[in-house]
């Protein structure tokens, strides 16, 4: 389904976060090494807004390509910190909706891709995954649970 079906976002604008800096360049950068900044619920973030089907197909190509894993990765049994796991923030619509827009991220979820079309169609599933790091109780649980140890 499109997004902009869903409501949060409009023409022009197909959903890709300006995470770091404007243009598809950085957008393929993001998507093919992961963001290396700090993102936390309640901040809000860029849309990169335009067609980037190719830089897409390319980024998570490179993603597929790189599981180091034998057998590859698969929703059936993964391996944490594998290149197809990408942690995802979860966001509603803070601004307008269509053309750059600004969001507002609610959450975060972990996403094994399982493929990529050449429209840029992203094809995977969401994972529940457990990591290190700041959390805050009180955001949603969309599939990614921090664990800390408090002394």
């Amino acid at each position: 389904m499109d997004h902009w079906q869903d409501g949060w976002v409009g023409p022009g604008n197909t959903g890709p976060l300006a995470l770091g800096g404007n243009g598809a360049n950085v957008y393929e950068e993001n998507l093919k090494y992961g963001y290396r900044g700090r993102l936390a619920v309640g901040d809000i973030v860029d849309t990169e807004p335009g067609d980037m089907v190719g830089k897409t197909h390319s980024a998570v190509q490179y993603r597929l390509a790189a599981c180091p894993h034998t057998p590859k990765c698969t929703i059936q049994h993964w391996e944490r910190g594998c290149p197809r796991i990408l942690t995802v923030p979860i966001c509603e619509t803070h601004g307008q909706k269509s053309g750059r827009t600004t969001l507002r991220v609610k959450g975060f979820a972990a996403f094994l891709i399982e493929s990529c079309s050449e429209k840029g169609e992203i094809t995977g599933r969401f994972i529940r995954l457990v990591t290190t790091g700041e959390g805050d109780n009180t955001a949603p649980g969309y599939g990614v649970t921090v664990v800390r140890l408090i002394v």
